[in-house]
């Protein structure tokens, strides 16, 4: 399983390094910034994610892709409502970090939430 764990990273990171030289030819490509999202979804970089389907939505609406703009949308509301766990004894861990204050930390650093929260 750990192996099939590092494959699937591997995997991730070099999709994500595609669809940067993708954007790089072609910056407006709405399927590119949505493979990208889930590539970093696999990863759980789920800022990136967001901010990728995000880019992926408003050119899909753009360009009148509505099939697409539905698995975008999907997936957005999927990384809005899920909860994604780390485990604690992951490497991932910033030294002092509280694993059980995570999901605070990380809902702080949400973009929207950041804003709100520091422009009152």
């Amino acid at each position: 399983m750990h192996g099939q764990a590092k494959n699937a990273i591997g995997t991730a990171e070099d999709a994500i390094a595609n669809c940067d030289n993708a954007l790089r030819i072609n910056p407006d490509d709405a399927e590119v910034y949505f493979k990208r999202g889930l590539a970093r979804k696999v990863l759980r970089q789920i800022l990136l994610a967001k901010s990728d389907l995000k880019c992926a939505r408003s050119l899909a609406q753009k360009q009148g892709r509505e099939g697409l703009l539905h698995l975008i949308e999907q997936e957005l509301e999927e990384l809005n409502t899920k909860t994604f766990r780390v485990e604690p004894h992951s490497s991932e861990y910033a030294p002092g970090v509280d694993p059980d204050k995570l999901k605070e930390i990380l809902y702080d650093l949400d973009d929207e939430h950041f804003a709100r929260k520091n422009l009152k």
